[in-house]
């Protein structure tokens, strides 16, 4: 007793799907049924291992796809940094140019007063000390971004500050209301990291932004946070007090 033939869905690339119903197979031994069943079995083992090929082919272009991708963004993250890097050598560059230059000036000052004889009284009435230059005082009528100079955000809020000849003041005597004002206001700056789709090493401790400070109800005017960072819905906080 014989059962009706139904063929097998195969993938679309196998190339027993391309063959032509014309083709065939002729066999010179054995019975018409156990040639036809050694046909079947040898397609269906044949597509079997062919759609397992093309499915381990697939999940590795997959998978390369991917590192690659997460390569382009190291990439692009190192390169701004590198960029950030090469600013501060330049800038720390013309900084020592400026202190050698102001120092061979000061040689040659020496070198021509003691070529002259002994010291001028208006060079003997200078103090020997340099005076210290004034402790500014915050101007309760601007905010704590427009002060002049603004106030250094790492040394305030984290207590410390790596930067030689930082531009930034660290002399105000601040209080705890500017101080959480400096605090809110760094949150309106993008973290480096998470600019270049990174994850930050400080987490939670960073004192830039994850997320836009303004959630969903943001204009978006020069923000340079992206969708994603705006669906984050802030929480609610006491407002700032002034003096």
């Amino acid at each position: 007793m014989f059962t009706a033939y139904s063929p097998r869905q195969t993938c679309p690339d196998s190339p027993s799907s391309s063959r032509s119903s014309g083709e065939h197979f002729d066999f010179h031994f054995g019975s018409p049924a156990s040639s036809s069943t050694s046909l079947d079995d040898f397609d269906t083992h044949y597509e079997d291992e062919w759609c397992n090929l093309r499915r381990r082919q697939d999940i590795l272009v997959h998978r390369l796809l991917d590192k690659d991708k997460q390569h382009g963004k190291e990439i692009e993250a190192w390169s701004v940094r590198c960029q950030t890097l090469e600013m501060e050598v330049k800038r720390l560059a013309a900084l020592v140019l400026g202190v050698e230059r102001e120092r061979d000036e000061a040689r040659a000052q020496i070198a021509r007063s003691a070529a002259q004889g002994p010291l001028t009284k208006g060079l003997a009435s200078r103090p020997s000390h340099p005076v210290a230059k004034p402790i500014p005082v915050i101007d309760e009528s601007k905010p704590m971004s427009r002060q002049n100079p603004p106030p250094c955000n790492s040394f305030y809020l984290l207590g410390h500050c790596n930067v030689p000849r930082c531009r930034y003041e660290h002399r105000y005597e601040l209080n705890a209301e500017q101080i959480e004002e400096m605090r809110r206001g760094a949150k309106h700056h993008i973290c480096n990291a998470i600019k270049n789709g990174l994850a930050c090493p400080e987490s939670e401790a960073c004192m830039f932004g994850h997320a836009c400070p303004k959630g969903p109800a943001c204009s978006r005017e020069r923000c340079a946070f992206n969708d994603d960072q705006h669906r984050v819905v802030p929480l609610p906080r006491a407002p700032i007090r002034r003096r």
